[in-house]
């Protein structure tokens, strides 16, 4: 028999202001053509608990579930992405209330 444990520890600085649970639904979305990506703008680490995309729920097992603070995740689906709904991970382990955005396509600079 095995067992798994995964404990993060993140320090908090005394200067934020806002809760998590209030940017949870701060995340932003924007479809590419392999999917959609996801900009996390707040100063917290946001970690996906539900992720669902067209309707489909997303395997975050596979996938990164963490968006640290500032940046971008990218996150592969086979079809053009125009919905999403999401639910973050809470201090205390739960999920956050579900979010929910129309996703817009990017067109991608390279």
């Amino acid at each position: 028999m095995g067992l798994r444990f995964m404990i993060k520890l993140f320090y908090r600085p005394a200067g934020l202001t806002s809760s998590q649970d209030a940017t949870a639904c701060g995340l932003t979305f924007s479809a590419i053509l392999q999917g959609v990506r996801v900009h996390n703008p707040t100063p917290y680490y946001q970690t996906l608990g539900k992720l669902v995309l067209n309707h489909a729920a997303i395997n975050l097992d596979k996938q990164p579930s963490m968006v640290a603070p500032m940046s971008t995740e990218t996150y592969y689906f086979s079809a053009p992405v125009t919905q999403a709904k999401w639910q973050t991970i809470n201090d205390f382990g739960g999920l956050s209330a579900q979010c929910q955005q129309a996703v817009s396509f990017i067109k991608e600079v390279s």
